[in-house]
């Protein structure tokens, strides 16, 4: 077992796995379980180990490397997914790796690009990978030249 999944306020009891599951699919940025926690985009395995990492609300990288002790997840990850009507974009997407490293720390780590959308799927990879501004609440703020943000 690793650390115990960070949360905020009073306890809630865990839920179901496959419930978090379905709500990381959908988008929801906070739930838990035994075995998977949401902590805002990223989709937790074992309370310590990032097993996705949601790039946009239509955009999901899903890890293809999980260590041995916790490979079992990556099929419920991918079916979770699948059934929110996500579809595999490509896989071990190499636009993923400067991604990982800049917002979960990981080095040389392998991911698979899911979206609804082909093109704009990996249109937000794009611009995870140089940098601007891919969280959705940064995304969805847009400045006038010349005006008060």
């Amino acid at each position: 077992m690793g650390l115990p999944l960070y949360s905020e306020g009073a306890q809630q009891p865990p839920e179901e796995d496959d419930a978090v599951l379905a709500a990381y699919a959908a988008g929801l940025p906070s739930g838990r379980s035994a075995s998977f926690g949401i902590e805002g985009p990223v989709l937790m395995v074992d309370g310590d180990v990032p097993a996705a990492l949601r790039l946009d609300p239509r955009t999901v990288l899903h890890r293809r490397d999980l260590p041995d002790d916790v490979a079992w997840a990556r099929p419920r990850v991918a079916d979770a997914l699948q059934a929110a009507g996500y579809l595999l974009c490509d896989e071990n997407t190499l636009y993923a790796t400067p991604v990982a490293l800049q917002v979960l720390g990981l080095t040389y780590s392998e991911f698979d690009l899911w979206g609804f959308d082909l093109d704009e799927a990996f249109n937000t990879l794009r611009m995870a990978a140089a940098g601007e501004a891919w969280d959705p609440v940064l995304a969805s703020i847009t400045f006038n030249p010349g005006s008060e943000p």
